[in-house]
């Protein structure tokens, strides 16, 4: 009966690993990558190629089919998807890229990062949209100001099954000047 009891117990733990094992490989399989409040895949390093020239840089992302040109001064960081005009990040731009793996029009675009700001409980100072057009596909224009984050100018490009971002934040009023030039021209050399 002891033999019995434990042989039970043995297969009911086992049993519980395995079911356990199959939930954290559908867990991760099937989590969302949506534009929803912190919800974004970001551009891993190892699918960017990096190409310097005299001038410039070329960032090129091979499986995503999507190709933008930043300074040659400015550098990657640890965050794989960003791109620092001045790494000690006191001055200066930061250019975030994001992949979003969701079919989204522009005007759930817009009402799912309004919903967003709402949910994060920045205190906004300004918040602008505007239609622009990137590479001749439609996207979407957000300048946002915080008091807690600053200025920011982001860009949402939906292309079929995805949306590409492209977010510039200001680190001071003195480069605001400089770091929406450095948009618009990056910007216009993205290429599909």
């Amino acid at each position: 009966m002891q033999k019995q009891t434990r042989s039970y117990i043995f297969l009911l733990i086992f049993l519980l690993i395995a079911i356990g094992t199959f939930v954290l490989i559908d867990y991760l399989a099937n989590r969302s990558d949506g534009i929803e409040p912190g919800a974004y895949t970001k551009i891993e390093q190892d699918i960017i190629k990096i190409t310097e020239y005299e001038d410039r840089k070329v960032v090129k992302n091979e499986t995503q089919g999507v190709e933008f040109t930043i300074p040659k001064d400015w550098e990657m960081d640890k965050n794989k998807g960003s791109f620092y005009s001045n790494l000690d990040k006191d001055s200066g731009c930061k250019l975030s890229t994001y992949i979003s793996n969701r079919e989204l029009n522009l005007d759930d675009l817009e009402q799912n990062l309004r919903e967003n700001i709402i949910s994060e409980g920045s205190t906004v100072k300004s918040l602008e949209y505007s239609r622009i057009k990137v590479d001749d596909l439609d996207a979407l224009k957000q300048e946002l100001e915080t008091e807690e984050f600053g200025k920011s100018v982001s860009v949402y490009i939906p292309k079929g099954d995805k949306v590409f971002g492209f977010v510039m934040y200001i680190f001071s009023q003195d480069d605001l000047v400089y770091c929406n030039n450095k948009m618009e021209s990056i910007l216009g050399s993205v290429s599909f």
